[in-house]
């Protein structure tokens, strides 16, 4: 199991011990386009899908942007396995 699946997996098993740099490393890992919105927002986008999520940088990170990044992360595997 890589670093990043351990990570992925310490996040599914507790979404708040999430931190930016966490999220940053998996946005990188699964080339996942992200821009500073306004004020400490991370703005997450990926060419495949239609939608745009919003994070909340501010500590703590709630465990509600972590699950949704998650399930965007399991729509790109789902796209990259057909």
């Amino acid at each position: 199991m890589s670093k990043i699946e351990k990570l992925i997996e310490k996040l599914r098993n507790n979404p708040r011990d999430a931190n930016i740099a966490m999220i940053r490393k998996i946005l990188d890992k699964f080339e996942l386009e992200y821009v500073w919105g306004k004020g400490d927002h991370l703005n997450v986008k990926h060419p495949e899908i239609d939608y745009i999520l919003t994070i909340p940088a501010h500590k703590p990170i709630k465990p509600i942007y972590i699950i949704k990044l998650l399930k965007m992360i399991d729509e790109i595997r789902g796209d990259e396995d057909e």
